[in-house]
This record gives C-alpha cells, sequence and structure tokens, in this order.
C-alpha cells in the first residue's frame, strides 16, 4: 500500500528550562492509530498510508505520560495537544505548544501498591493468603466530569430522577408475606428492626441493611469476609427478596435546586459541578456502568507473597488519578480474568499514593502461594461445631447452642492441631467418639467411633501447562491400623502443590462427622444428649498409644462464630468440665450436645363462627359482632422451634390476626393453648372486615381470607438451620352475610 510521510517542525511557546520530551501520534477518522514517533531536535516524522490521512488528526503528548494503549480517549486524559492544521505530506508543518498546556505537563508521580489474595478457611478463621504469579492490570479511570459530559441528554434527565428519590429516605418493600426471621438470626437481629420487618405495611427504613443489600454482586467479590456476611444477612432478613435500592445521601443545596429543572445543560453542569458527592453512587446504578471508562496503564506480576507495584504518572496541576485494577491467572494455559468488577464499584477515586489496595480473588481455580498459618507448639484447639458454633457457647448443662437450638443433621466439629504435635513422641492419630446420656447427663451407651465417613482434604497441583489438578488426601480412617478408628493429623504441606479448601469448604473443615441424622433419614441417632470426646495417639508404631498432656484449648466464651479476619480470636485453655483426666494427665477432649432431629408439625384447623353455616370454605354469620374462631397447631416433639401465623385478607394483610413465637409457649398475641395443644383466638367479625390501610382503606361487608401458617425447626448443624424439618399449612375460607 503507497504510504506518505509527514514532517511536522515542533516548538514550544515560552522559554522550558530544559527541552520538552515529546512523543507525536497520528490517528485516522476512525480513531485507530497509523503511527507514533518522539519528537527528536524539534523534529517529528511519521509514515502512514495515504489512504487514511483523509481527516487525521495528530496528538502531541509528553513522552513519559502512561498513555498505555494509545487512543484518543488515552490522549485527552493525559492532556495531549491536538494542533489544528492541515496535513500536508509536500512540506514541512510548524507546530507551535501552547505554554499553558507543556506547563500541564509536568509530572507527578503516584505510587499503587497492593496485594492479591484469596480468602481461606482455616481451623474455624478466615485467612487471606498471597496469590503470586497473578498479573493485576492497572488502569486509570476518566474523571468524573467527562462521564457526566459524554452522557447522552436523556440520560443526564434519568440520573435528576434517579437523585430525586433519594431525596426522602426510600422504603423497601418486602414479600407478603413476610417469613418469620430464622432462628438462627433472631438472636442478632435488633428488636426494633424485627418489629419493624414483621410490621405492616411490610416495609423498612432505609439503613445499614438496605446498604449493605443494595450492593450489586460484582461489587460484592470486592468485599471482605466481614462485608459479605453483612451483605448476605441483609439478603436473609427479606428472603432474598429485597428490592435494589440506594442507600440515602446529602445532596448539596445548589444541586437539589438544580434537580427541579428539566433542561438538560443547567443539569449536566450542576452534576459536574458536584462529581465529589456523586462518586459513591454510580455502582448502585448498573446502566451507567458502561460510561465509565478506563485505560490500561500498567500490567505487572504478584511476588511470591502477592504483593504488586506500579508507578503511574499525572500532571502535578491536574487532579490525582482515579485507579482501577482487574486480575487475571494463567488457567490451563491461557491468561484468564478471574476478578474484574464493573469499574463504577471498584474505582479508588482520587487514588491516596501507596495506600494498599487489596484484591480478592474468590475463584476456585486460584491457588495461593503462602503457606497457611499454623498453631505453635503441641497445642490443639477445638474451635467450631460445623462453621456457626463456637464450642464455647455450647451451654454444657443442656447441649444446647446459641439461641436455644439443638444439633442435628451431621455434626462435624473443627479441629486446628499445632504443629509440633507430631514431633519426637508426639501424637500422629486422632479420634473422635460419641456416646448417648441419659437425662441426668449420666452414659446410658458405650462409646461409638465417629467413623461412618471418610475424612479428607484437597489440594491443587499446577501441571507444567498450566492446568490445575485437584486431588484428594485421606485423613482417616486409617487403614493400616486394624484394631481402631484413628484419622492422621493433617501435615502442614500437601504431598504436592497447595492445599485447596476452596474446593470444598465444608469437607475441609470437618475433623469427624457425626451423622445424627439426614434429609431422607430424619433420626439416624435417637433424640437427646449425648457426649462427645476427642483423644490423640501416636501411631508411630504400629500400634496406637493415647497420648497424654496435651493442650486444649477453645475460643473464649465471648467470642461468636463464624469468625472473620476483622476478629481478635485468642484461644484460651479449656475449662476442666472440657477435659478429661487420667491419674492427673489430661487424655482426651469432652462436650456435651444435643442432637434433635425432629421435625416440625403444622395444621389449621376450620376458622368456627358460632351460629354459622359453612359450605365449601364460604361461612355465613347474622350481625358483625359475632365472633370467628382462628385455630391452628404449631408443634414439635421437644419444643425445639418457632412459629409465624399471619392471616392475609384480599391481598392486605390482618396484623391484629398475626401470631408468632417459640413452640409450646403461649404469645403474646391475644392466642392461647388450648387443652388440645392448639393456638386459638376468637375475634370480632367487625374486626375481620374493618378498613385495612393504605392498601385496603375500605371496610368490607364479606371478605376472603388466607391463613398462612410456618413453623420452623431450631435445628442446625452448625452450617445452616435445618430446613428439610420445616413444616407450612395453608388454609382459606370467606366470610359472607347470611
Amino acid at each position: 500500500m503507497p504510504t506518505r510521510k509527514l514532517v511536522f517542525n515542533v516548538a514550544p511557546e515560552g522559554r522550558p528550562t530544559s527541552p520538552l520530551d515529546v512523543t507525536g501520534y497520528l490517528f485516522d477518522a476512525r480513531g485507530a492509530l497509523l503511527a507514533s514517533a518522539p519528537v527528536s531536535d524539534g523534529r517529528l516524522v511519521v509514515e502512514a498510508d495515504a489512504r487514511r490521512l483523509v481527516r487525521a488528526t495528530l496528538y502531541l503528548a509528553p513522552t513519559s505520560a502512561e498513555v498505555g494503549r494509545p487512543s484518543i480517549a488515552a490522549m485527552r486524559r493525559v492532556g495531549a495537544y491536538s494542533p489544528a492544521v492541515a496535513l500536508r505530506p509536500d512540506a514541512a508543518i510548524t507546530v507551535k505548544i501552547p505554554e499553558d498546556l507543556w506547563r500541564r505537563w509536568l509530572f507527578c508521580v503516584t505510587r499503587v501498591v497492593g496485594r492479591v489474595v484469596r480468602p481461606v478457611e482455616l481451623g474455624g478463621e478466615i485467612h487471606e493468603l498471597g496469590v503470586c504469579e497473578a498479573r493485576v492490570h492497572v488502569c486509570e479511570v476518566d474523571p468524573f466530569p467527562r462521564i457526566f459530559e459524554r452522557l447522552p441528554d436523556v440520560q443526564i434527565l434519568r440520573i435528576r430522577d434517579e437523585l430525586l428519590r433519594l431525596v426522602e429516605p426510600p422504603r423497601i418493600r418486602l414479600p407478603r408475606p413476610i417469613p418469620d426471621p430464622t432462628p438462627l438470626r433472631l438472636p442478632r437481629l435488633d428488636a426494633r428492626l424485627v418489629t419493624e420487618l414483621r410490621a405492616e405495611p411490610a416495609t423498612i427504613r432505609v439503613g445499614a441493611v438496605e446498604a449493605a443489600a443494595s450492593a450489586s454482586e460484582p461489587f460484592a467479590a470486592m468485599m471482605s469476609p466481614a462485608e459479605t456476611r453483612l451483605l448476605r444477612e441483609a439478603r436473609a432478613l427479606a428472603g432474598g427478596e429485597l428490592a435494589a435500592a440506594s442507600a440515602r445521601v446529602e445532596l448539596p443545596t445548589a444541586l437539589r435546586n438544580a434537580l427541579a429543572g428539566s433542561a438538560p445543560a443547567p443539569l449536566r453542569a450542576a452534576l459536574i459541578a458536584n462529581t465529589e458527592v456523586l462518586m459513591p453512587i454510580l455502582c448502585v446504578w448498573p446502566w451507567i456502568w458502561r460510561f465509565v471508562r478506563y485505560d490500561e496503564i500498567k500490567v505487572v506480576t504478584t511476588d511470591a507473597h502477592g504483593r504488586f507495584e506500579a508507578l503511574v504518572l499525572y500532571p502535578c496541576d491536574g487532579d490525582k488519578p482515579d485507579i482501577y485494577c482487574w486480575v487475571e491467572y494463567a488457567i490451563g494455559g491461557s491468561w484468564t480474568p478471574v476478578l474484574k468488577p464493573p469499574a463504577a464499584c471498584a474505582t479508588r477515586w482520587n487514588y491516596a499514593s501507596g495506600e494498599e489496595i487489596i484484591l480478592r480473588v474468590r475463584d476456585a481455580r486460584v491457588p495461593w502461594c503462602e503457606a497457611p498459618p499454623t498453631l505453635p507448639g503441641k497445642r490443639v484447639g477445638v474451635l467450631t461445631l460445623g462453621r456457626s458454633i463456637s464450642v464455647h457457647q455450647v451451654d454444657q448443662s443442656t447441649g444446647l447452642a446459641p439461641g436455644g437450638r439443638p444439633l442435628g443433621g451431621s455434626v462435624e466439629p473443627s479441629v486446628w492441631f499445632g504443629e509440633d504435635l507430631q514431633q519426637g513422641d508426639g501424637a500422629t492419630h486422632y479420634k473422635w467418639s460419641y456416646r448417648r446420656l441419659a437425662a441426668d447427663l449420666t452414659p446410658v451407651e458405650g462409646w461409638i467411633a465417629a467413623d461412618e465417613r471418610i475424612v479428607a482434604r484437597h489440594y491443587g497441583v499446577i501441571d507444567g501447562g498450566g492446568v490445575i489438578h485437584f486431588k484428594s488426601h485421606k485423613l482417616g480412617p486409617d487403614e493400616a491400623i486394624t484394631d481402631d478408628s484413628l484419622f492422621q493429623i493433617p501435615p502442614r504441606d500437601p504431598p504436592a502443590g497447595s492445599w485447596a479448601p476452596q474446593l470444598n469448604p465444608r469437607d475441609n473443615a470437618a475433623s469427624a462427622y457425626v451423622l445424627s441424622g439426614s434429609r431422607t433419614e430424619h433420626q439416624r441417632l435417637p433424640n437427646g444428649p449425648y457426649e462427645l470426646k476427642l483423644e490423640l495417639f501416636d501411631a508411630s508404631g504400629g500400634a496406637p498409644v493415647r497420648v497424654t498432656g496435651v493442650d486444649f484449648q477453645i475460643p473464649p466464651a465471648d467470642v461468636a462464630a463464624p469468625f472473620d479476619t476483622g476478629d481478635e480470636l485468642t484461644l484460651v485453655p479449656a475449662p476442666a468440665s472440657y477435659l478429661i483426666e487420667e491419674a492427673g494427665e489430661v487424655v482426651g477432649f469432652r462436650m456435651i450436645v444435643r442432637i434433635d432431629n425432629g421435625a416440625c408439625t403444622a395444621m389449621i384447623h376450620p376458622t368456627e363462627v358460632p351460629g354459622g353455616a359453612e359450605e365449601c370454605g364460604f361461612i355465613t354469620f347474622d350481625a358483625p359482632t359475632t365472633s370467628a374462631t382462628l385455630r391452628f397447631t404449631a408443634a414439635h416433639d421437644n419444643d425445639y422451634a418457632t412459629f409465624a401465623f399471619s392471616l392475609v385478607r384480599g391481598r392486605c394483610a390482618v396484623t391484629s390476626a398475626a401470631a408468632a413465637g417459640t413452640v409450646g409457649s403461649t404469645p403474646e398475641d391475644g392466642y392461647a393453648l388450648d387443652v388440645a395443644g392448639a393456638y386459638a383466638r376468637a375475634l370480632a367479625i367487625s374486626t375481620l372486615l374493618a378498613p385495612l390501610p393504605p392498601l385496603c382503606p375500605d371496610g368490607c361487608r364479606n371478605g376472603a381470607f388466607a391463613e398462612h401458617l410456618h413453623v420452623y425447626a431450631l435445628a442446625t448443624d452448625g452450617w445452616g438451620r435445618l430446613t428439610y424439618l420445616d413444616a407450612h399449612a395453608v388454609a382459606a375460607f370467606a366470610l359472607a352475610h347470611s
């Protein structure tokens, strides 16, 4: 193809103290780069396809600028100069760089530092372990004013409408009927919030819960473990159906006044003038994400600790850079993005030089390179049952977990073994056993080994082609020991590669499985109190020998599980009631747990109206003063359950007829337990047909009703409530004048 040479004589206006280091970039009419070259001795020479020089554009930018991939957007970002000159291949073209412009080309340096980590649960705690050999793409996001400058008028008006919704506190609409907050959540909720959640109309004011629930899923990938748990709990409060909403913001008076107008131009100017206030809001508006643009300026590789560092230049008299980073990792021989949230949610606006950026990668295919922390010495930390029950918070007089909850399903103790246990004449194996107790906690059966299921740990190995292979390291039962059911103490290092508990966090946390029940077989063990026992053995010589004098430790009684990275957890010596001693030597660890896999019962009885006649669910009555008796059964064999009853007329809830409480106890909602063990309450028909504002503001002559009863089992396996033990019932009736 024919090419033409263009020659430019480039000189600065004024008198710079030293020669300017400038590079020229030539773009065609579509913004594609044709050529680039440095300015040498005041001359810029570029050669390009002659056919693409029509309407081509020249840009001059400081060579030291972080241009990244050359583009017209990058030129604007670094403040490049585009002279208004005709491109004539037949003559030298003179270009003067304005003094006010080249003075802005004097750059300062920002140091972008951070770590790429994998949040990993080890021994009941979340640890953030470094990811090495990951590539971090360091990008600079267009300043906020440019985002608003390029938005179409229709989007400017949309921003106005969105902001007007934030002037007054918005409200979240919850689904009807509202499910009673699960027992696992009740102890952690503020009483006022619980009341509002169960009030009618079913709304709560925007607050910390809504702020967490409104976060987008991509943004959740950037959260710390504690923030992630808050998001999960906020959504659980509303059954996972919270409407997307923005947290309340305080808008400056000038901006609020501008929102009253309908002309895009002044609105755009007001948005540009108030960019600092609007920065945090972008993340909750997914429709605006595509307008947030960025340019890649550096690609750096993490070191052996997952750390990275990049130097970014920016005009000293300009705004501080807005930094956005995303991560890729070599998977299957190719570089694959493993963390790339929307720039609107993950940008560090006005980034302060040297401020550490933590990039949390949760992709299960990405291993970490740091050795996991260990428990020093010959100690054994018995931490949790499942993930959410601290062993020190299980009542040893009843065996109940916090909140009066029994254990059920698969009971899985989590143990952290000290790094020196296997040194010298220490322990090589451990064993969990259990036995049933009577009501007075005396044994009624002998010890049974918890060996019905294999315990293993997963690890990952990366081959020469970059492909990850996940493998399983069996801990037990150890088949090499024939006369006992022993399990190997987990080694510090896997057979190869690195440990990969992210493959199945639950399986990689359990030290044993006490299989008391399941979804298909509720009661594999009789309900009641049980004693669990942990012993250590030395089987290095073939015949296992019980190890004595072990230092068993547990979490403090005032620290609840699950343990997050923000928690300060120092294990404490296990109290004497947890220890098994023989001849003055500690030979094991014990604890009492109550197991109950009983299923709930939910039944709604027919509504009774004295003197009324019932036909196919229609009940006739003579006078509104007549009462209707609502009656239902919410039961559990040992009362380890809660219930929630609601009544809906048409599409409006009759809150005066609602009830909630613990099974077996009388609720504070006007209901009473009758001789048959059912909850009953008589309400005047005039009350049932009364106005129900705001959706049903008028009273009714006749009415159709739906009754909903939910009975929630309190039993938990430490990972979640055993919802398969719940019971639900629905019934309907109608009231009509005779």
